[in-house]
């Protein structure tokens, strides 16, 4: 397999760093600060809110679109339990819940939501070898009144890395 440094990505954009690893396509990415005091404040108020982040596996193509590879999805929802005083993390990856988390602390909320390291979400089975592949991945919030609490003036935010499948 091949490492990839982290892309080093301006405030507000997501890093991603792809490694290929056996059969596995290990996805690592984080953005700076996907918990605003205003999302913060909506938390803390009982609203769930939920981190979506659309990861993709693409082939750059040099005549035409790039070819769609893999895609999956990654949403951790977040409920704070105002007489426990707790948060509910829940991370589903595809629709499926991978964790459940609780913690009385937002500083791990915080972490849980906009820090993912090497999540196994393709196969290198179908890759081609010694070809150049993208990972891209977008983030967004809902509730959609809280889009316009991201830090960037988009209302998701996005960052990609480029790696070439060496088996």
């Amino acid at each position: 397999g091949q490492d990839m440094a982290p892309a080093s990505g301006s405030h507000g954009t997501i890093a991603v760093a792809p490694q290929a690893r056996g059969d596995s396509i290990l996805v690592s990415f984080s953005t700076a600060r996907a918990v605003t005091p205003a999302i913060e404040a909506a938390i803390a108020s009982g609203l769930p809110t939920t981190f979506t982040y659309d990861v993709e596996l693409r082939r750059p193509s040099t005549f035409w679109f790039d070819k769609l590879v893999a895609s999956a999805r990654i949403a951790v929802t977040v409920r704070f339990d105002p007489l426990t005083r707790r948060y509910h993390v829940t991370l589903l990856q595809d629709g499926r819940v991978a964790e459940d988390r609780t913690t009385d602390r937002v500083e791990d909320v915080q972490r849980w939501v906009s820090v993912f390291e090497r999540l196994p979400l393709f196969t290198t089975r179908e890759l081609q070898e010694q070809t150049a592949y993208d990972v891209r991945v977008r983030g967004r919030t809902s509730p959609r009144h809280t889009w316009s609490f991201w830090p960037w003036a988009r209302p998701s935010a996005h960052g990609s890395a480029g790696f070439t499948f060496v088996p």
